[in-house]
């Protein structure tokens, strides 16, 4: 195991692996706090023919190695993905629920476009594997460290996950998505306000990486027409604020085209239809997760609620495209080397196993 921190947690986290008596770990440090320098800094160090990462916010279940090593039995599969759930709290908040079923929307979405199509939105930069041989070459190394959006904006402290992603499916490599409980791993997420500065990240990294994979690379247009259709062109959708105001809008003027006295179903029929069909569709991906908590029926109304003020983010992040910085709280802080997917600490860690 290879451990890549900054300099000044070195000595702590030695002190650590004494009191706890584990010998087979490598610990780097780094210079600066940058999850492309370490991953980049650690993977000099590698020298067996699989690579497993994961973030210091992962929890991986004792069967995780297992599980997520089977899909390299098959030699065109270049890296694997797979279940992440929240690490669940005794007593869950609505914002430990938001980023509960953002997790599980991925999981629904991911299990389907993998299998269809081989498609992933993105490879998740949590906790992944891949073979060594792909992030070695330096081919690679050069373009994951000097990426550069529309060949302006700097991307080295944004979208590395995203970026590793766009490289496997450019040079023909199969992405799995490992579906079976026994590879799933835990992790944490921001449990108050800052969940909302976190989807201010992702969205913004949607936004850029699905513009480069749909107009720059175009390769998925003709490798992964579902996931095209149903991961990438689906994030250009307008907002659910506008979209779901515009069908009522245009239901209520169908209904007035047809004489009151001709109507059948009645408006007070057709109108409580179409709020329990949008209740319906805003719901469906979760019912698994329901199932298994359903305690968390309660934050129902959050759900709604959430989904609508999501479209104030969505301009947003539109509007800012240009912001590769970290985010504390809803403030924005600028740094060069600010990790724009909330990993504050800097440390990341690489898992080798043949």
């Amino acid at each position: 195991m290879i451990v890549v921190a900054p300099k000044d947690r070195v000595d702590h986290l030695r002190k650590i692996c004494n009191l706890l008596g584990i010998a087979n770990i490598q610990i780097l440090g780094a210079r600066v706090a940058n999850k492309r320098l370490q991953m980049i800094q650690g993977l000099a160090e590698v020298r067996t023919c699989i690579t497993f990462f994961a973030d210091d916010d992962v929890f991986w279940r004792s069967t995780f190695l297992t599980y997520n090593l089977a899909p390299f039995e098959d030699p065109n599969v270049g890296a694997v993905g797979g279940r992440q759930v929240l690490e669940r709290k005794q007593d869950p908040n609505m914002w430990d629920f938001l980023s509960a079923i953002y997790l599980e929307r991925r999981i629904f979405e991911m299990s389907a476009s993998a299998k269809i199509d081989g498609g992933l939105g993105c490879l998740s930069g949590r906790s992944f594997g891949i073979r060594t041989s792909i992030i070695q070459d330096q081919n690679f190394i050069d373009e994951f460290k000097n990426e550069k959006w529309l060949g302006v904006l700097p991307l080295i402290a944004a979208d590395d996950d995203n970026f590793v992603t766009r490289y496997l499916v450019e040079n023909g490599w199969k992405i799995a998505f490992q579906c079976a409980k026994g590879g799933e791993l835990t992790t944490t997420l921001e449990d108050n306000h800052r969940f909302l500065a976190q989807c201010v990240r992702w969205r913004r990294t949607t936004w850029r990486s699905n513009f480069t994979s749909l107009f720059m690379q175009r390769i998925i247009w003709r490798d992964q027409p579902y996931s095209t259709y149903a991961i990438h062109l689906s994030s250009f959708n307008p907002p659910a604020l506008v979209l779901d105001s515009l069908l009522g809008f245009l239901l209520y003027c169908a209904i007035n085209t047809v004489p009151q006295q001709s109507r059948y179903p009645s408006a007070s029929t057709l109108f409580p239809v179409f709020f329990l069909w949008l209740a319906f569709t805003k719901t469906i991906k979760f019912v698994a997760y329901f199932r298994q908590y359903p305690s968390d029926l309660k934050f129902i109304p959050v759900l709604y609620v959430f989904s609508y003020l999501h479209g104030f983010i969505y301009f947003y992040t539109l509007l800012t495209l240009h912001r590769v910085c970290s985010l504390s709280g809803l403030k924005e802080v600028h740094s060069s080397f600010a990790d724009e997917h909330g990993r504050r600490t800097g440390a990341a860690v690489a898992y080798v196993t043949l």
